[in-house]
């Protein structure tokens, strides 16, 4: 079976040997199927095996859906992805059947169009058939009530609710009828064309009108959808280089994970698992975001964040799943990279102060109140360094990160810089007051960094400390966060960039902890390969820039960026195009990732 991916001048080819599940989506629905079109058994962390279908976030509508012909499944010959859309060819006979899918950019729809075509001299009779398998079910770790699946079907039409919440539905409508049978003349084409929609508000009735409302507008909302992503690959940079077509795949991964749901307009983080709205991936992507066009998308995720941060006295979450609920309240370190992501954000959309003002309360709550009043210890040997769970999560570690104390030494500067800029422009708030706060804690952790966190016999930073002082080194991937913020002192920087990159990285990239965990994550690799470039190393950034890249063709759908590299865990993620873009723009623009931040000193 051969996998094609065709997007303008984006042509990947790869011969399958496995079965893989695909995405399609719009801001309001995604659809996770697999390549063969057999149900889409993917999920092993969260709702295991249950992870694909056809969601409607906060629900789930359709567990699978299908076409058989003559009762049978088409031999599979061809799956062509679009980005926007997906195309199966297959083959049952003389019979060639082309299957085009894709999800409605603003409805929660999707349209499926059919054409069965005889290429024989004789006549062949066709018995079609459209399968789908309701399942109305709320989203991972959701609250929300949920009774059983009833189903009802006509020629026509197939509608399905939720006994416990009737208002939850979807509506599957088929032009001609969801069965049909026909002989077809030699060199003559069947088409049909399905529309299936999902509503948590308007029951049957609404979901059976949208649908066959839906179905008399195909062309134009197809028309739309392509256009949206046309766009979204932004045509007018194109620059020619070898890295210019993952870029642009980049920029559309992107817009494959752009959702607007119940908790706001945000980026998914990941798929299968991970249709939720994060606190870390968010701050790690706004670079990318605003970069790629999106400043939109970074925005309104910092504002959905900033809500909760502030119904949590400023504690930024971790995780909020598609319901709204929060599962996870939040590591430390998310408190401090918020805020850097906040000033990243004003900086590169040139913000006039509006934004700026919308997040200053939220950005001194959670860094100067809530991580000061909960996360330090003022009478502890240290009392400026905050304490708890970081981006490693792993146990064993001691309480005090690497990670937390270097972001939030960064945040510190990034949130004295942003009172300064709101100082320009608004007399209402003394800021300055804040600003001076922000630089004396900042020169107080900077002042005993080294001293604290150095061992010098391994030319490495601890990985975390004990309350005694006692340094741990585990050799996780966080060493490389000194460098990232301009922490580390110029001549440490270089020997511990020299000894990851001598003696760490492999053939894919910076392992997650060196000699325990050799996976290779596309994250801290991107980490390493924009602190290479800031310290000159463009060789060394470049290639792990190629390595990131290279997931578009492992094994799963081509053009994703994977989780892992080579490949695994969600088959796109969000930080791993988002980081790649800022990459591949800060080697174009020839500045540094703190170039042009503005820096209170």
């Amino acid at each position: 079976m051969l996998q094609r991916l065709c997007f303008d001048n984006i042509h990947l080819t790869a011969t399958l040997q496995e079965d893989h599940p695909y995405v399609l989506s719009g801001k309001r629905m995604y659809a996770i199927g697999m390549m063969s079109g057999a149900p889409p058994k993917v999920g092993e962390a969260h709702l295991v095996g249950e992870m694909g279908g056809l969601w409607a976030q906060p629900f789930k509508a359709l567990d699978s859906w299908g076409l058989s012909i003559n009762g049978e499944t088409a031999e599979l010959v061809e799956f062509k992805g679009m980005f926007w859309g997906v195309e199966r060819v297959r083959k049952r006979g003389t019979l060639m059947i082309h299957e085009l899918e894709w999800v409605d950019e603003e409805e929660p729809a999707l349209f499926i169009q059919i054409a069965i075509n005889n290429l024989d001299e004789t006549e062949q009779e066709v018995c079609l058939a459209y399968h789908v398998v309701p399942n109305l079910r709320p989203c991972w770790m959701s609250t929300m009530l949920s009774g059983k699946t009833i189903t009802r079907e006509s020629p026509s039409m197939l509608i399905a609710f939720d006994s416990a919440y009737p208002e939850r539905a979807v509506a599957v409508v088929a032009e001609g009828g969801l069965r049909q049978s026909c002989t077809l003349k030699p060199g003559e084409q069947l088409t049909t064309r399905v529309v299936v929609y999902a509503t948590h508000v308007g029951g049957e009735h609404g979901a059976q009108m949208q649908a066959r409302k839906l179905l008399q507008a195909i062309q134009p909302r197809q028309a739309h959808k392509r256009e949206v992503y046309y766009l979204a690959s932004r045509p007018d940079r194109l620059r020619g280089d070898s890295l210019e077509a993952a870029y642009r795949c980049a920029l559309l991964n992107i817009k494959l994970l752009e959702a607007d749901l119940q908790i706001g307009h945000y980026p998914i983080s990941g798929l299968p698992e991970y249709p939720n709205l994060f606190g870390c991936d968010v701050a790690y992507s706004v670079g990318g975001l605003c970069l790629a066009g999106r400043s939109d998308l970074a925005i309104d995720a910092l504002h959905a964040l900033r809500n909760v941060a502030l119904r949590q006295c400023g504690r930024v979450p971790h995780e909020v799943l598609p319901d709204g609920n929060v599962f996870h309240p939040g590591n430390t370190q998310e408190i401090p990279q918020f805020v850097s992501a906040v000033r990243r954000v004003v900086e590169l959309t040139e913000d006039t102060g509006k934004f700026a003002k919308e997040m200053y309360l939220a950005c001194r709550t959670s860094l100067l109140n809530y991580l000061r009043g909960a996360f330090t210890l003022p009478q502890s040997k240290f009392p400026d360094y905050p304490f708890g769970n970081a981006m490693v999560e792993k146990e064993g570690m001691a309480p005090i990160k690497l990670d937390t104390v270097c972001y939030t030494w960064r945040a510190l500067h990034d949130f004295a810089s942003l009172a300064r800029h709101l100082q320009a422009v608004d007399s209402d708030f003394d800021y300055a007051a804040d600003a001076a706060d922000a630089l004396a804690w900042a020169e107080r952790i900077a002042a005993r960094f080294e001293d604290d966190w150095w061992i010098d016999e391994a030319g490495l930073y601890a990985d975390s400390l004990d309350w005694d002082g006692r340094r741990q080194l585990d050799k996780h991937w966080t060493q490389i966060v000194p460098l990232e913020v301009g922490l580390a002192s110029p001549e440490r920087a270089r020997r511990v960039l020299d000894t990851i990159i001598q003696g760490w990285v492999n053939e894919y990239g910076m392992p997650h902890t060196l000699g325990a965990d050799e996976r290779v994550w596309t994250l801290p690799t991107a980490l390493l390969a924009k602190t290479a470039i800031t310290m000159g190393d463009h060789e060394v950034g470049v290639r792990l820039l190629q390595n990131i890249a290279s997931t578009l063709t492992a094994p799963g759908q081509l053009g994703t960026f994977k989780e892992l590299i080579p490949s695994g865990l969600c088959f796109i993620q969000l930080w791993s195009a988002a980081m790649f873009v800022e990459l591949y723009e800060m080697l174009h623009s020839g500045k540094t990732a703190h170039s042009t931040r503005v820096v209170s000193s």
